[in-house]
Order: C-alpha cells, then structure tokens, then sequence
C-alpha cells in the first residue's frame, strides 16, 4: 500500500503578491481571492490607517514613511520612487493650480518640494510628504496628516515624529514658494522581478 505522505504546506510569494491568501483547510491547501484592487476604497484604508497610528511613530519617523506605510497596508502602489504617490491631482505652485477643478479627498498624498506658505510654515528648502486628512468644499486640504515635522515646518529645531494632525490651508493664494503636488493612491500591479513588502 503506498505511503500517504503530505507535504508540508509552503505558500508561494506569488500568492502573496497577487493577493490571494492560501489557506489550509482539512489538509488540502485552497487559495482564496480577496477583493480585486479596483474595488478597494484605497483612500478610506489610508485615512484608517492615519486614524489608527495618530501620535505614533510610523517607521523609521520620516515624513514619507507614513504614506508609504498608509500605501502598503490599503493594498495601493507604494515605495513612491523620486517621491510619486500614484496620479496626479494636481499641482500647485505661488498663483497656479495645475487643474481648476480638481477635488482633492482624504486620504490623498501631498508631496512638498521647497515649499513655503505665507503664515511662515515651510519645508526647509527639501521634499516633504503628507497626507489630506480633511477638505474645504471647493476639494481643497484643510488639515493633513504628517510626521517630522516642526513647529514651523521642517527646519532646523526639535521635530515631533510621531503622527499628526495639523491645520494647513493649501491652495494656490496659501503658497509662496515652491510646488506641491497631490496624488491619488492606483492599485498595486506586480510583474516579473517586481516584489514589494
């Protein structure tokens, strides 16, 4: 009679990857979908997470590891390489919008570049990630989830690195200097060599 011998169970990082979860079940390995990246509300799950971490450090305490981890855990493209967050929304500079009648959402990323606004508030001359957490009705951000930031923005001086949220009105009559750009979160795509944890 032959050997009834079971392999042990090994999930594949391709599972992973194409979100798909293995489960075990009565000794037979089944693999069951989640829901398909379109029908996740990316920006819900990035508000959730910001909710869930506010006054706690994420990551290493840089500005950008709270969207990149906001990003990982909703499922969305993360790892924003020369900091691009998913698609533009818009861009804003002193005088400018890039789109007119953009509606920003919460949950969407604000990348600073150089940035000063005319209350004093400035990046230090360097990049600055955040994230909306609340908007005016014309779909403009009000208040933005951010860590590493000082009193006055990113200068010199004590930085707090945990979560938080702070009022900042942004729009193109608020800016000085510098550009801002905000982005929507896209769903994750893998592909051949492309691996993300």
């Amino acid at each position: 009679m032959p050997s009834r011998h079971r392999s042990p169970f090994r999930p594949f990082v391709e599972g992973f990857e194409d979100r798909c979860v293995p489960t075990v079940a009565g000794g037979a390995t089944h693999v069951v979908a989640q829901l398909a990246p379109a029908t996740i509300n990316f920006n819900q799950q990035i508000i959730a997470f910001c909710q869930s971490h506010r006054g706690v450090q994420v990551g290493g305490g840089e500005c950008a590891h709270l969207a990149n981890e906001a990003l990982r855990v909703a499922g969305a493209d993360f790892a924003g390489a020369n900091y691009v967050w998913g698609s533009v929304v818009t861009r804003i500079t002193r005088g400018t919008d890039s789109n007119s009648t953009p509606v920003c959402k919460p949950g969407d990323i604000i990348q600073f570049q150089a940035v000063t606004f005319a209350n004093g508030w400035n990046t230090g001359g360097g990049p600055h990630t955040a994230i909306v957490a609340a908007v005016d009705g014309r779909g403009r951000p009000t208040q933005v989830y951010e860590q590493n930031v000082g009193v006055n923005g990113k200068g010199p001086g004590f930085h707090d690195r945990t979560v938080r949220l702070d009022a900042q009105a942004i729009n193109m009559n608020t800016v000085t200097a510098g550009t801002i750009t905000i982005y929507r979160a896209v769903p994750r795509v893998d592909g051949p060599g492309r691996y993300q944890f």
